[in-house]
């Protein structure tokens, strides 16, 4: 089997190139701009693995929730590898990437948005518990029970949830969103390389600022 997966939702890069023979995981941090280097990462890691573009049986790509600008850069990188050939795409949760790392029974993985909101998604024992969420501290307060769940921050610990018990996510790994991707492909959860749309449960602050315009010129 050949393909090759990446996620580009926060500013740790995961990515995986492999072929029948050889394989190659990457994990690169603290990374500022993608669209300057993740087309460059790629190129040398398919060249490392020896594959053709074309031979890709498909592109996995972690569509997020996370950074807008590192989503769309993946996103379009991804489509630009499988509209010429008409290679299939595996879409998968970035979240769920970070939760496979996790050594829990019950948890929420929390990856921070704008201010005072965040992302979140809840496992039990490693599968998904619902669908991802987006909401500010006091409402996820509200809703999570201290006792039964422990918090996983990606990056570090809000003080507003230290009467929970809370860890950061220590392992970025490769080889789990790997082992990852296989399971989604394995399910047929595939799709056109034209379908792919990030997961951003928020609002952009264009969007943000057009309603308070709105709103200013209507009262």
């Amino acid at each position: 089997m050949k393909y090759i997966c990446f996620d580009t939702s926060s500013r740790t890069l995961l990515l995986s190139a492999v072929n029948d023979t050889a394989e190659i995981d990457i994990r690169c941090r603290e990374i500022d701009r993608y669209g300057s280097m993740l087309a460059v990462i790629i190129r040398q890691a398919i060249e490392n693995v020896k594959i053709d573009v074309s031979e890709l049986e498909f592109v996995g790509v972690g569509i997020g929730p996370g950074s807008l600008t590192g989503l769309r850069v993946g996103i379009s990188t991804a489509k630009g590898l499988a509209f010429p050939h008409e290679i299939p795409a595996v879409p998968f949760n970035s979240l769920d990437v970070l939760a496979r790392t996790v050594d829990s029974e019950r948890y929420l993985i929390m990856r921070k948005a704008r201010e005072d909101h965040y992302y979140w998604k809840e496992y039990k024992r490693g599968s998904p518990v619902g669908e991802t969420g987006f909401s500010n501290t006091e409402i996820l307060k509200s809703k999570v029970e201290p006792s039964r769940v422990e918090l996983f921050f990606d990056g570090e610990i809000d003080p507003e949830f230290k009467c929970f018990r809370c860890s950061m996510v220590e392992n970025y790994d490769p080889y789990s969103m790997r082992e990852m991707v296989l399971d989604v492909y394995a399910l047929h959860n595939q799709v056109s390389c034209s379908d792919l749309e990030p997961i951003y449960l928020q609002k952009s602050i264009a969007e943000i600022n057009w309603e308070k315009r709105s709103n200013e010129k209507e009262s």
